[in-house]
């Protein structure tokens, strides 16, 4: 998906606030020999993206990123603030698919349900992925109160929560 002119993901509002609150959690540069996901910037990861140069991606090239391979192919600019947000983080972290399959279950909080069952079953498939279930719990736990303020902000301005 080529953006034409001087469109950029980062002057769409919510994509922006979405995409802040997930490199909260996504960090800079990591390359833990531990992480599945091995060498990354911005949660981009090397073995995701074997030819773009880690070390040197800049927040606007990760930006652009995660609105072509993520925001867009999850489905999120058709959903609601809270799901859209659900949606989209659940596509960095578990992947795009699995996002996917589990929008289509019900609200943001059952893609998050879901999620919480995934970290479950990948720990218990490979134990030594328990070293990450604390940063897990704890990005879930905030992902589920900032899905939550955002959905308040959409009741309050006249958006319809079961939309």
């Amino acid at each position: 998906m080529s953006e034409s002119g001087n469109w950029h993901p980062l002057k769409h509002d919510l994509f922006r606030k979405i995409l802040d609150f997930t490199l909260k959690w996504e960090g800079g540069y990591v390359n833990d020999p531990h992480d599945p996901g091995g060498e990354t910037k911005f949660g981009i990861s090397k073995k995701s993206f074997p030819d773009i140069d880690i070390p040197s991606l800049t927040y606007d090239q990760a930006a652009l990123i995660y609105w072509q391979h993520y925001y867009t192919r999850a489905g999120c600019l058709g959903m609601i603030p809270p799901k859209a947000a659900a949606v989209f983080d659940t596509a960095v972290n578990c992947g795009v698919r699995r996002a996917v399959m589990w929008s289509r279950l019900g609200p943001w909080q059952e893609v998050l349900k879901r999620r919480e069952k995934h970290y479950t079953t990948i720990i218990t498939e490979n134990p030594a992925l328990a070293r990450f279930r604390r940063g897990w719990t704890n990005r879930l736990a905030a992902l589920v109160n900032f899905c939550a303020q955002l959905e308040a902000e959409w009741v309050s301005s006249g958006g319809n929560r079961d939309a």
